[in-house]
C-alpha cells in the first residue's frame, strides 16, 4: 500500500513528491530519484530498510556546518536473519578508493556531487552505489567528507547485495573501469571467498 501512504503524506505537505512507474532497475529509479530533487542532499532508503527516528537530524547536527561537506556518513544497525541486531560502524573514507567506508543507508551526499558523476552506473545491478562512492574519490575539486557517530539507518539482510557471486563480478568490472589500485583487487580477492564460506558453515549449522 505504499502509493497511497505517499498519497496521504503528499496531501499534508506539498515538498512530497512521488513517483510509481516501471523502471529498469534499482538504480534506474534511484537515478530518476535524484534527477527530480529539488534538496541540497540525497538519501536513499531501500524498501526493506529502516529510517531511525533521530537518524537523519542526528546524522546532520553531528556533521556542523553542512555547507562544509559534500558527503556526510554515520553508522547502521544491522537486522540479522534471527532478528538480533548490531550496529554496523562506518570506517574512514581516508581509506577510499580501494574500500568503502560507509553503507548508503547511512550516508547522504550533495545533490551536485551525483550530477556531476552522472547518477547510478546502469551497467551495474547490485554495487552502483559502492561505484558512485568511489568515483566521488577521484572528483577534482576533492569531495569533501564528514565521518559523525550517528546511527542512521536499520539495514535488513538478505537483499541484493547478498548476492555474491553478482557481486564479484561487478566489483571485477568497477575495478576494470576504475583502476582503484592494487589494494582493491586484493580486498576483493579475500573478501568474497571469506563471504562465501560464512554462508557455507550458517547452513551447515
Amino acid at each position: 500500500d505504499t502509493v497511497n501512504v505517499f498519497d496521504e503524506f503528499e496531501k499534508r505537505d506539498s515538498r512530497f513528491k512521488h513517483i510509481s512507474e516501471p523502471d529498469s532497475g534499482i538504480y534506474d529509479a534511484m537515478n530518476k530519484g535524484w534527477k527530480i530533487a529539488k534538496g541540497d542532499w540525497i538519501y536513499y532508503l531501500g524498501s526493506d530498510d529502516m529510517l531511525l527516528p533521530q537518524g537523519l537530524s542526528d546524522l546532520c547536527n553531528l556533521a556542523g556546518n553542512l555547507e562544509d561537506w559534500d558527503v556526510v556518513y554515520g553508522h547502521i544497525q544491522y537486522l540479522k536473519a534471527d532478528g538480533t541486531i548490531h550496529v554496523h560502524k562506518h570506517h574512514s573514507h581516508k581509506q577510499l578508493p580501494w574500500k568503502i567506508f560507509a553503507s548508503h543507508q547511512g550516508l547522504i551526499m550533495r545533490r551536485t556531487i551525483i550530477e556531476k558523476l552522472d547518477g547510478f552506473d546502469m551497467n551495474l545491478k547490485i554495487i552502483a552505489d559502492k561505484d558512485l562512492i568511489i568515483r566521488s574519490y577521484f572528483l577534482n575539486p576533492p569531495c569533501r567528507y564528514r565521518a559523525t557517530e550517528a546511527v542512521v539507518a536499520q539495514f535488513a539482510g538478505g537483499g541484493a547485495s547478498s548476492r555474491y557471486w553478482e557481486c564479484f563480478k561487478e566489483d571485477i568490472y568497477v575495478y576494470k573501469k576504475l583502476n582503484p589500485g592494487i589494494k582493491y583487487l586484493l580486498y576483493v580477492l579475500q573478501h568474497y571467498p571469506r563471504m562465501w564460506f560464512k554462508q557455507y558453515i550458517i547452513r551447515s549449522i
